[in-house]
């Protein structure tokens, strides 16, 4: 190949797995209402508190898998904190892994808040997904496929 031919075949492989990545990301922002996994309704938070320091929130709790499903799911969560009249002052994400059928798995979410203004907080299970492929672990199929 010429002087150039690498670094263009490169672009080009770079492009190719690049497009089908922003295509599914426009997808998902497409005005559409993204739809719930129903399978959420299994997990249960079933203890939260929190710590905050500062502008700095961090959220334990403990979530539930009430289902029969025979495979673990990571479970991604999401801590409003919410002032007394109920205005949102604070957010914070986590994951809970690997949580199984009839098991009960911490978790910690971290974000940010209003400290001066907080008063109330609820936590919400998200989405199921895998956050990484684990050996000797069925994974379960994303919702919507």
């Amino acid at each position: 190949m010429g002087k150039y031919g690498n670094r263009n075949l490169l672009i080009i492989v770079w492009l190719c797995g690049l497009l089908p990545v922003l295509a599914m990301a426009l997808n998902g922002c497409g005005g559409q209402a993204q739809q719930s996994d129903p399978r959420l309704k299994y997990f249960k938070v079933v203890d939260s508190r929190v710590l905050i320091e500062g502008s700095q929130a961090e959220v334990f709790g403990d979530v539930e898998n009430t289902s029969d499903m025979t495979f673990p799911f990571d479970v991604t969560m999401q801590a409003d904190l919410m002032d007394l009249n109920g205005q949102q002052v604070g957010m914070a994400y986590g994951t809970a892994e690997d949580v199984g059928m009839g098991q009960v798995r911490q978790f910690v979410l971290v974000g940010t808040v209003d400290g001066t203004r907080y008063a109330r907080l609820k936590v919400t299970p998200i989405s199921l997904q895998e956050k990484r492929q684990e050996l000797n672990w069925p994974t379960p199929t994303p919702y919507g496929q």
